[in-house]
């Protein structure tokens, strides 16, 4: 089901279709993905809520990143083109103030239309953009949505090749780290591929992109890659074998952090009320794969536009932050520890007492 697909009614919610998950990793290259995945159960519309700029950590963590891009590129004045803007196009709107120009997004989530600084094409991309302007393409959580990932990249080197000084800067979920914590929770249906640092270089060289800059970021938690058009695609698998032997290691090491999660919860729940914090894809894995729910009081999210909305497939209404109070939780468990101090202050400021704990923290 889609994580990020808030049905309005409950009926909505049941109805939602359910496919399987078999994470399987390929050992000649390392890519681990979903052998199940069905493109048709996954819904990208203008119904789906992606955003996370209602945190101001993560807001603050994506301006640095816009301003460190036009920075590093010299791209003031440069027009930008980012597959995969999302319905909202925010951190495409962002480059663009600080370029000073106009911006494409490409995403089948979005209503089309322009505003003109800003048009949005409700496609998917393919080769057939690839005369489309842009002093940089920008490509922010969506590589880890694509099933056939050589003909996506392959869409991106036919970019490349009509713009070959122009930067393509990606971000997406790392990997490396949900398989070294078995972080279950982080494995969500439409996320149909999975890459480590090493495994995304590898992808990325075998298209015929060369990555200039390959990090860790948001508390080991994204892959930041900067890459340019390659001479030639090439082969370059050397590094894959740490991430099969991760992948086969995950198997066992995310059934025990399973294991841990329900007792975990069930341990708070017999000393007070336990409230979920973050309405997303981590709470519906951990609430679907721990089955747990009757250890659970309520699930909040701080993005207004999920409040009243049901975590999907689930019978949950998400509350707001305003609801807390009325929920009057013994513990707070935040499903992304980095959140856990500006949902604290939160809490504090609106005179609630809990504990803020991060899931991970519990489990140590």
């Amino acid at each position: 089901m889609n994580a990020a697909l808030f049905p309005a009614t409950l009926e909505e919610s049941l109805a939602i279709p359910r496919g399987s998950f078999r994470l399987v990793v390929c050992q000649t290259c390392g890519l681990i993905f979903n052998a199940d995945h069905d493109e048709a159960l996954v819904e990208y519309s203008p119904r789906c809520v992606e955003t996370q700029g209602c945190s101001p950590r993560s807001r603050a963590f994506t301006d640095a990143l816009a301003q460190e891009w036009v920075d590093r590129y010299s791209l003031r004045g440069a027009a930008i083109l980012e597959v995969g803007s999302g319905p909202e196009a925010g951190f495409l709107r962002t480059m663009c103030e600080l370029t000073g120009s106009t911006g494409i997004g490409i995403d089948p989530a979005c209503t089309p239309g322009s505003d003109g600084a800003v048009t949005l094409l409700a496609e998917r991309f393919t080769s057939a953009h690839a005369g489309l302007p842009g002093g940089a393409l920008v490509c922010r959580h969506t590589l880890e949505h694509i099933p056939e990932v050589g003909a996506f990249l392959g869409a991106m080197r036919a970019w490349a090749e009509r713009h070959a000084e122009a930067p393509l800067l990606f971000e997406l979920p790392d990997a490396g780290r949900i398989l070294r914590e078995g972080a279950f929770w982080d494995v969500y249906y439409e996320h149909c591929s999975y890459f480590t640092a090493a495994t995304v270089e590898s992808a990325f060289r075998l298209a015929g992109l060369e990555p200039e800059w390959t990090r860790i970021e948001f508390d080991d938690q994204y892959l930041v890659v900067e890459a340019r058009l390659a001479p030639e695609p090439r082969r370059a698998f050397e590094q894959a074998a740490p991430a099969v032997q991760a992948a086969i290691a995950f198997a066992d090491t995310s059934s025990r952090r399973i294991d841990q999660s329900a007792r975990a919860l069930r341990d708070l729940a017999r000393d007070g009320r336990v409230v979920l914090w973050q309405a997303g894809g981590k709470a519906l894995a951990l609430l679907t794969v721990t089955d747990v729910g009757e250890a659970v009081a309520g699930v909040v999210d701080g993005n207004p536009a999920k409040r009243g909305l049901y975590l999907p497939g689930t019978t949950r209404r998400i509350h707001g932050p305003q609801d807390v109070p009325a929920l009057a939780p013994r513990h707070v468990v935040v499903m992304n520890p980095v959140y856990v101090e500006e949902i604290g202050a939160s809490l504090a400021q609106a005179g609630v007492t809990a504990n803020v704990t991060a899931l991970e923290a519990l489990l140590d």
